[in-house]
């Protein structure tokens, strides 16, 4: 990829020589007929010797202008009014033409007009002045014709010369360096900078082609390059004043981007080959196990509680039979496990409120201490009675106290987190239990019972009728009163006594006596 890179650049290095040699011709060219016509020979006729000039410089727009000297260098026409009058005689390559040397135009020094002495240097390197002798029938030299060439056609020559790279990207620069190594044509930021490069030493001594050479900026340039020194009929690289080395370079990662492609193309290729066969293996696998996979599966299920029915599978005999088989223990097992759960929750569960009953509670209980001893945490244990609820249930009857408990239940339940209970162990009388960080148990009960307090407190619309009760509250905590939870209950259940006993509508905590707002709390 280098290689043909290197080449590429090579060619249009090249192509860009030829086409400066070639334009540089053919405008010394059409100086050379110019000064074959006749009213060139004899200098009389000025007028016709004008419109020439001016004809000629209309219809090539890369002449900036044109004039003609008499033998002895001073301008008799120009198209720029500006020329008239200058001796040029004392211009060593005029002197030359008049002589009958040859040609040695291209030197960017050798004609200054009015003002241009004040240009910077780099400017009057970048201006092309051509001059050609006018000679008469005889021979005799008459007259000079001196032309200088806009700059713009050297960047329009340029430009289409250069090609793209084989994904249509345009990544190459085109340089053209003067003789004295200055930069005239190639980025903004190097124009006019001097530039010595190895490649530009080879180029003077007729060695062209390409090489990756080291740039100044650095980084590493696949370098093309080629001459262009005027006319062809002068022999050697550089024997005229012309003297352009011109360089096309890339960027040795950008000139190599299809090789990285190619070699990324070839990895991911073996990648997805390497994917596509250990897929086709493990679908292999998978078709010879997936029966058994899918028993295995189903069974993990039914061990974790979950309902599922085992697939009917086909296939080897063998497996048909096992899946039969399987199928049927199942449908048994489920059965009796689902009978087993309702026995089981309507055991553990009061029947009017959907709460947990006392064998819930137990139940629940054992779970909890379990899990607040490996956390470790505490439980805080909350015993409720109803203020008022038997006046309601003597006044409206058992229907009304019924759907009382009911709602009574919705609201503690509501009021509680997911993870903590609430039990209903008989008639008006309830149990939450909570569990609760240690060190904060006394803060979590003041805030739980306030709120359950001012839940139940509440009024009710029960029957058309708007209902309002009280609740007394006792509490205790473990471990913070009692290493034994069967003596922490009954340290709360004596403590809603307490409260009753108290005047209810009150909370006591068995230890660590604070008031809530609107309750009053004693120890």
């Amino acid at each position: 990829m280098r290689e043909r890179a290197g080449q590429s650049l090579a060619a249009d290095a090249q192509s860009i020589a030829d086409r400066l040699n070639q334009e540089m011709a053919d405008r010394s060219r059409d100086l050379a007929l110019l000064g074959a016509l006749d009213p060139m020979r004899n200098l009389r006729d000025i007028a016709s010797i004008q419109a020439l000039l001016d004809s000629l410089r209309r219809s090539e727009p890369d002449f900036l202008w044109l004039a003609v000297t008499d033998p002895q260098g001073n301008v008799v026409a120009a198209t720029d009014g500006g020329l008239s009058g200058i001796d040029l005689n004392s211009l060593s390559d005029l002197r030359d033409q008049l002589r009958g040397r040859p040609n040695s135009w291209g030197d960017p020094l050798r004609i200054v007009r009015p003002g241009e002495a004040d240009q910077p240097p780099l400017e009057r390197q970048r201006q092309i002045n051509i001059s050609r002798p006018i000679r008469s029938a005889d021979g005799t030299a008459v007259g000079i014709i001196v032309a200088q060439l806009s700059w713009e056609w050297v960047r329009d020559s340029i430009s289409p010369l250069i090609s793209h790279n084989e994904d249509g990207a345009q990544n190459r620069e085109a340089l053209v360096v003067s003789n004295f190594d200055t930069v005239l044509v190639g980025p903004p930021d190097m124009i006019g900078r001097r530039l010595t490069l190895p490649d530009i030493s080879r180029a003077r001594v007729g060695i062209f082609g390409w090489a990756t050479t080291r740039w100044p900026d650095a980084r590493d340039y696949i370098t093309g390059v080629s001459f262009a020194a005027g006319e062809r009929q002068f022999s050697g690289p550089g024997s005229v004043p012309m003297r352009w080395a011109v360089l096309v370079r890339e960027r040795e990662s950008a000139a190599l981007v299809p090789a990285d492609e190619l070699r990324r193309s070839i990895f991911i290729t073996g990648v997805v080959l390497a994917v596509m066969v250990a897929t086709l293996g493990w679908m292999i696998a998978g078709l010879i196990t997936r029966p058994l996979r899918q028993i295995a599966a189903a069974a993990d299920c039914l061990r974790r509680g979950e309902s599922v029915e085992l697939p009917i599978l086909r296939g080897a005999i063998e497996v048909e039979m096992l899946s039969a088989s399987l199928r049927a223990m199942v449908a048994t097992l489920t059965s009796k496990q689902v009978k087993l759960d309702e026995l089981e929750s309507a055991t553990q569960h009061d029947s009017l409120t959907g709460l947990l009953n006392r064998a819930g509670l137990k139940s629940w209980l054992a779970r909890a201490l379990a899990q607040a001893r490996t956390e470790p945490s505490g439980l805080l244990v909350l015993v409720g009675d109803l203020d008022g609820f038997k006046q309601v249930n003597d006044t409206q009857g058992h229907g009304a106290g019924d759907n009382l408990l009911q709602e009574v239940a919705r609201r503690l339940q509501s009021s509680v987190r997911v993870r903590d209970a609430v039990a209903r162990i008989g008639g008006d009388e309830f149990i939450v239990v909570l569990h609760a960080p240690l060190g904060l148990g006394d803060r979590l009960a003041l805030d739980t019972g306030h709120r359950l307090w001012s839940r139940v407190t509440e009024p009710y619309e029960i029957g058309g009728q708007s209902i309002v009760i009280g609740l007394s509250l006792g509490g205790a905590g473990w471990p913070e009163d009692d290493q034994q939870l069967d003596l922490v209950l009954n340290k709360a259940d004596a403590a809603l006594y307490a409260a009753k006993r108290a005047g209810k509508g009150r909370i006591v905590f068995h230890k660590e006596p604070a008031v809530a707002p609107g309750l009053l709390a004693e120890g």
